[in-house]
Parts: C-alpha cells; structure tokens; sequence
C-alpha cells in the first residue's frame, strides 16, 4: 500500500470526527444555555412523557433553571397543579 494514502485517509478521518465533535458541542451549547433551544428541547421531551403537563409560560434556560407559570401535570392517578 501506498503510505501517502494510509496517511491521507488517517488525516481525512481524524478531521471528519474533530469537526463531527465541534458540531455536537455547538449543538449542545445552542440547546442548554439559549432559551429558544431549551424551550425546544423541554417541549420536545415532554412530547414523549406518557404524562400530560402543560404550562402557561416558560422563562429560563437549562443552565440558568426554568421558570414555569401555570405548569400542571396529570396523570391518571394524580393531578399537580
């Protein structure tokens, strides 16, 4: 085998995964410390809950906690409102 190639083909991978890396940190930042993708986030995890909850009005980020008004949670045997 060509070593040029062995070589080429390391480099191209090893800049595959750190961009993949810088990607999932941007991500990541963009989802738990602004409040459009907290809010996203939260609205989305409760979308998959078999509990019912809802709210009013959510103020926050999930690195600076959420503040919710309104916020009710219902389940079959309990109710918290």
């Amino acid at each position: 085998m060509n070593w040029r190639l062995i070589a080429r083909s390391v480099l191209l991978s090893s800049g595959a995964l750190i961009a993949l890396g810088a990607a999932l940190l941007v991500a990541a930042y963009l989802l738990f410390t602004t409040r459009p993708g907290s809010h996203w986030l939260v609205t989305k995890a409760v979308s998959f809950s078999n509990t019912h909850i809802s709210w009013n009005k959510m103020d926050g980020t999930l690195m600076e906690g959420i503040t919710f008004t309104g916020l009710i949670i219902e389940r079959s045997d309990l109710q918290i409102t």
